[in-house]
């Protein structure tokens, strides 16, 4: 039986093919990410791929350069219904270093 990934969260419709050739551009491998975090390389790969959304590897990859934009991609195509992940995404990578800056926010009623 094969297994199948499923992509959840804000991480949902995660390109991983673009992020593995981003960080081969920078010169970067998923086993390298992992081995400069002190992670295990599978939790690198499940975050690339969108099964995971792990704060230390998200924070890594966006201080390489990694836009917002590819690996959130929920929060641009539906942004009130991720509004409290968006929330808490932004609160937490805060507390990595990292300020997320262009991300939907919650529309307003009027």
């Amino acid at each position: 039986m094969n297994a199948v990934t499923v992509q959840y969260g804000l991480g949902k419709g995660r390109d991983c093919i673009q992020l593995q050739a981003h960080l081969k551009h920078k010169g970067l491998s998923m086993s390298g990410v992992a081995r400069t975090l002190g992670v295990h390389h599978s939790l690198v790969q499940a975050t690339v791929a969108g099964t995971r959304n792990n704060r230390k590897v998200l924070a890594y990859l966006i201080k390489k350069g990694v836009q917002p934009h590819a690996l959130f991609p929920m929060a641009w195509k539906e942004p009130d219904a991720y509004a409290p992940a968006i929330d808490k995404l932004v609160r937490e990578l805060a507390d990595l270093g990292v300020q997320l800056t262009g991300l939907p926010q919650r529309r307003r009623a009027a």
